[in-house]
């Protein structure tokens, strides 16, 4: 191993947990930075196709750890249903939020694929006007994205554009930004 690498590993080992109080299950968990090879083992056992919430309990049955830094949870599929079935999403996304495990200030974990999503999300971006999108959070502006995406066909039918894709196109100029 290089020199450098062998410190950057050093590093990674010497890093205490963070620990996050779950007052909602009077607990406290312990988590330790997350991985490439964390990420590739929580998504191992999901299939090709996991779903964002299948994503997030994965994540918390992989990462979670108590102050001995012994897992508390099972990883098996079971475990994952049972959990899934149980636990207050909402509260998980915190914790993982709180642990530096998830990606997106939302963890974030939910996807907008409905009107009733992204109406959420825009509501907690605040009051908008058009100049203030560039503002925007980024999550909020990626699941924007996604609905335009998604919802291409019917946009481009309301806009009376079914045909223009030019440089000028609104919907072309949101989906490349």
């Amino acid at each position: 191993m290089s020199d450098l690498l062998d410190r950057l590993v050093a590093q990674a080992e010497s890093v205490a947990p963070v620990c996050v109080s779950v007052p909602e299950w009077s607990t406290e968990l312990y988590f330790k930075p997350l991985t490439g090879a964390d990420r590739m083992t929580i998504r191992r056992p999901l299939g090709k196709k996991p779903t964002e919430e299948e994503l997030i309990v994965s994540t918390l049955q992989h990462k979670a750890m108590d102050a001995d830094g012994k897992r508390v949870f099972e990883t098996d599929q079971a475990a994952r249903v049972k959990m899934l079935k149980a636990l207050d999403l909402e509260v998980v996304m915190r914790v993982l939020r709180e642990a530096g495990q998830a990606d997106d200030p939302r963890a974030d974990l939910v996807s907008a694929t409905s009107d009733d999503d992204l109406r959420a999300l825009l509501r907690e971006a605040g009051d908008l006007d058009l100049m203030a999108v560039a503002d925007l959070p980024e999550h909020v502006l990626e699941a924007i994205r996604r609905v335009i995406v998604m919802r291409e066909p019917e946009l481009r039918d309301a806009l009376g554009r079914a045909g223009d894709s030019g440089p000028s196109d609104p919907i072309d100029a949101v989906k490349n930004d």
